[in-house]
């Protein structure tokens, strides 16, 4: 069944737009609040320059941008090879892709992006991405999981303008309704988002060391029950890091990382030849 809205002429977007998506009331995402998230962001448009010659450089598409991460598997390159316009990234910064946003390319532009191998590297974007930044400066990551969710998405598969590639508007962007509780507990939020996107990109790291052949490495992760006691950094009762704990295994015995130097399948062949 199609779709019928009706708008009088003073009710027309600027410029009397006709085009049918622009008034789709699939747009619309019911909240409990008058903020927008134009009230908490803007769209970052900095270009990127190059800085120096030497400068090392990670340039973004839309296909690295999904499910709230930045998911690459190539290295820095040199300001060289940026062979066209970039927008300029910073930690905090949340990207999402104007062009089809139903592939769920919304992604945290973390810190750990902006080192590699101990060097600073400049993180770059296609202009195909918006980028939210914050206006008080800080983490815009409280809003990866608003704009994951489901009524946020359908508005923006139904914001979609245009033939050939249609893409999603700025004014659709800035323009959705921010919930109250959202805004409340954006610190919580930004934070236990960077947290979960720092571990889901330590267990890439240690998924590529394995397809690598990193047998100790996968060894050192993994407990003799099959869970992961890789320690997360935490803060223990006393206000103490608790990153550095040491993990015990089945039997008592320290399990701390160096200590062992099997991969699982070896370990378990010796311990049944020894009983």
């Amino acid at each position: 069944m199609g779709i019928l809205t009706t708008r009088r002429l003073a009710d027309l977007d600027r410029h009397l737009v006709l085009a049918p998506e622009r008034y789709d009331p699939r747009r619309v995402v019911d909240t409990d609040s008058d903020r927008t998230l134009g009230d908490l962001v803007s769209l970052s448009t900095a270009a990127w320059r190059r800085a120096a010659d030497a400068e090392r450089v990670l340039v973004l598409d839309t296909s690295h941008a999904f499910e709230g991460v930045v998911r690459i598997r190539h290295s820095p390159g040199t300001a060289d090879d940026v062979g066209s316009a970039k927008r300029q990234l910073a930690p905090g910064d949340v990207i999402v892709s104007r062009l089809r946003p139903y592939l769920r390319q919304v992604a945290l532009v973390d810190a750990a992006l902006f080192t590699d191998q101990g060097a600073a590297v400049s993180v770059v974007c296609s202009t195909e991405f918006y980028v939210l930044r914050s206006t008080d400066r800080r983490s815009a990551a409280f809003l990866v999981p608003y704009l994951l969710s489901e009524p946020v998405q359908a508005a923006l598969a139904a914001s979609q303008e245009g033939g050939h590639h249609p893409r999603v508007p700025r004014a659709a962007v800035l323009s959705l309704p921010v919930p109250t509780t959202l805004e409340e507990h954006r610190h919580a939020i930004s934070q236990r988002v960077e947290a979960l996107v720092q571990r889901v990109r330590r267990a890439s790291r240690d998924l590529a060391a394995i397809t690598e052949g990193d047998w100790a490495a996968a060894a050192r992760s993994i407990s003799c029950d099959g869970q992961d006691t890789t320690p997360d950094r935490s803060i223990s009762g006393d206000g103490q890091d608790a990153t550095s704990a040491r993990s015990t295994s089945c039997d008592g015995q320290d399990a701390t990382p160096d200590r062992v130097d099997q991969p699982p399948s070896a370990s378990t062949d010796a311990a049944a030849h020894s009983r």
